[in-house]
């Protein structure tokens, strides 16, 4: 990570530096140039006023005067292009290149202006950047023979100027390559020093750091911005760490909260759980009546000597038989009220719910209950207490709707219970129990609290109203779905909906379980 971030710092670095060479090395050649250029015209400029200074314009000095333009062209040196003179009608001697109009102009404006002129002719690549070619520069002077004024021209080429200017730049492309060098050794180790070594310092804290651990990213004696932002990095680790024990305070707390709520909801389910357990022992009461009844006659009989053998053996059997009754009734009340295994296991749903509704049928206020199964070796994977449970609320409250009215004279109360096996493209194989009733049933307000805890539609002391939200939760805790539906004067239906269970699904549970 550091070096990338090194890599970005000295290529950074290093652009701004050749950035800022380049700029000054433009800068520089640029007045360089026109330095040597000032200094070239002004020589050529002293040069030509010495030599219009001492004309006299006579005819015999004309010869003169070429020599002297001679001799001060050659004392410029290569700079000089040409030396001439306008005498007010032509140029002397005659250029024989192409300057010749602009030295003519040139000539002739500074003696009609009887002034210096300047002027640049031509373009070409200088240094680094385009520049002139020639110079022509003009001085004034008077042809006193033919009494009109003239001028005297030299031309300045200036390609020497830019080729010693190239020379020098190689020297100075060198010591600016040589200060890019030492500029950039000293910048990126300085930034490194300053910037990438406290940065990395962090990193190394912030990753050795362990809980309960007292650590500092920087000092109060510290300057500057990184020592500012250690300093702001202290004190979000405490707020941190104060956070974090908040946090574990919560956690705790929300912990004991939830197993108070778990012991609160299995203390809720246990005592509906027992509440329907003494609803069904009032009907096996009166059922274990009749054989205890039956056996005692029995007994009786036993005791008189009239009966012979045979009759005893007969009376014998028939009270065990009796017995064996009783202890079956009681046997399944007990296996309704039991805590029951927590294991899941496969559970025949039809037998279940066979089962239940022969123990409700017991009681003689009970409804006619039928159970219809077309799928009867159906099976689901489940705790057989919970789904027991959520089944005897279901056919309970049927029974309870049908004596709150629904029955009469003319209809008798009934209930009838579908078990059947569903199949569906995306969600698989479902079993779905409906317990239907012919009560009065239940308005849309009813039905949308019907499942909240403590609601309930019976007279005080007559229901917990936890009952359907008890059954509610076992089911949705087995995958599956509970729902209502239901039309005042025309009953209720509830549906009970769970997964279909196998042995392979069973397998791969226990297998789940035991990882």
């Amino acid at each position: 990570m550091f070096n990338g971030l090194k890599l970005k710092i000295g290529g950074t670095l290093l652009f701004v530096i050749l950035l800022s060479m380049v700029i000054g090395n433009f800068v520089v050649i640029v007045f360089w140039q026109k330095s040597l250029m000032k200094a070239e015209v002004a020589h050529a400029r002293t040069i030509l006023s010495q030599i219009a200074s001492t004309e006299r314009g006579d005819q015999g000095l004309r010869g003169s005067l070429s020599e002297r333009l001679a001799a001060s062209c050659a004392a410029i040196g290569d700079l000089c292009g040409g030396s001439y003179y306008f005498n007010g009608r032509t140029v002397n001697p005659r250029p024989d290149h192409a300057l010749s109009g602009s030295i003519y102009d040139t000539g002739k404006t500074a003696a009609l202006a009887n002034n210096e002129v300047i002027r640049s002719v031509g373009s070409k690549w200088a240094v680094v950047s385009m520049g002139k070619r020639f110079l022509l520069i003009a001085e004034p002077v008077v042809i006193k023979d033919a009494g009109l004024p003239g001028s005297v021209v030299m031309v300045l080429t200036l390609d020497s100027i830019y080729r010693s200017l190239k020379k020098q730049q190689r020297v100075v492309l060198v010591y600016l390559l040589v200060n890019v060098i030492v500029l950039f050794v000293i910048g990126f180790f300085r930034m490194v020093t300053l910037v990438v070594k406290p940065v990395e310092r962090m990193v190394e804290i912030s990753e050795s750091y362990q809980e309960r651990e007292e650590m500092s990213f920087s000092s109060e004696a510290d300057q500057g911005e990184l020592a500012k932002l250690g300093l702001a990095l202290n004190n979000m680790l405490k707020r941190i760490d104060g956070d974090r024990e908040r946090l574990r305070q919560t956690i705790v707390s929300l912990e004991e909260n939830r197993e108070k709520l778990i012991r609160t909801q299995q203390e809720m389910v246990r005592a509906e759980k027992l509440a329907s357990v003494g609803r069904l022992s009032a009907g096996l009461a009166h059922e274990i009546g009749n054989p205890v009844g039956i056996v005692q006659g029995y007994l009786e009989l036993l005791e008189e000597n009239a009966v012979d053998e045979k009759e005893r053996s007969q009376f014998i059997k028939r009270a065990v038989a009796e017995l064996e009754r009783i202890n079956r009734l009681i046997r399944r009340l007990l296996d309704f009220a039991g805590t029951g295994s927590e294991a899941a296991e496969l559970i025949a749903i039809t037998a279940l719910v066979r089962d239940i509704s022969q123990m409700i049928s017991l009681n003689r206020d009970c409804p006619v209950i039928v159970v219809d199964s077309p799928d009867s070796a159906v099976t689901i994977l489940g705790k057989r207490d919970g789904i027991g449970q959520v089944i005897i609320n279901g056919i309970l409250n049927a029974v309870d709707a049908i004596q709150a009215g629904g029955a009469t004279a003319e209809v008798s109360g009934k209930i009838s219970i579908i078990v059947k096996k569903e199949q569906t493209e995306h969600e698989g194989s479902w079993v779905t129990i409906q317990i239907r009733d012919n009560g009065p049933g239940m308005s849309d307000e009813v039905q949308a609290a019907v499942f909240d805890p403590f609601f309930t539609t019976k007279e005080p002391g007559k229901g917990t109203g936890l009952g359907l939200f008890v059954s509610h939760g076992i089911v949705e805790s087995h995958g599956g779905h509970m729902w209502i539906e239901s039309e005042v004067g025309r009953g209720t239906v509830v549906f009970i909906r769970l997964p279909e269970g196998s042995q392979e699904g069973k397998s791969r549970e226990e297998a789940a379980d035991h990882r």
